[in-house]
């Protein structure tokens, strides 16, 4: 449960910072401060632990430490990829509107191959040219936050 006290206080704090930079009163700033600490709250951060048990994996060798999201980057992505058994892409999803099979076969190759350096915390993944395939990088890259 959410202690709705410490948001009420850090909404405050946003409204003094906003005082402090903008000028005017706190209550002026209220509303968007409140939007502001209730996003924070909202925000889904993820462990490696929960990283893997979507579908990554951890590769550490000669000084290297990289999570592989495979199959959680499909999910982060918002991805859903259906595959006949040879492997081949029957039915594409982004953020659950179909796409042709092609872009997501495209999509999915882009994002399961993505691996974050764990020792910086940088994303890295192969530059797509097609702007719908940017588009599932956009959203691996807004929806991956780690703890």
């Amino acid at each position: 449960m959410t202690n709705l006290k410490n948001i009420m206080t850090r909404a405050w704090e946003i409204a003094r910072e906003a005082v402090a930079n903008f000028g005017g009163k706190a209550v002026e700033y209220i509303a968007e401060a409140m939007k502001m600490a209730w996003a924070e709250v909202k925000e889904v951060r993820y462990t490696v632990e929960d990283l893997i048990a979507m579908g990554a994996k951890r590769w550490q060798k000669a000084g290297y430490d990289r999570l592989y999201l495979n199959n959680a980057g499909l999910k982060l992505a918002g991805l859903e990829i259906s595959r006949y058994n040879t492997g081949n892409v029957s039915l594409a999803k982004l953020n659950g509107e179909k796409v042709s099979n092609t872009k997501g076969s495209n999509m999915a190759s882009i994002v399961e191959r993505a691996y974050i350096d764990l020792t910086t915390g940088k994303l890295h993944c192969t530059q797509a040219k097609d702007d719908d395939v940017q588009q599932a990088v956009i959203a691996l890259e807004n929806n991956l936050k780690l703890a």
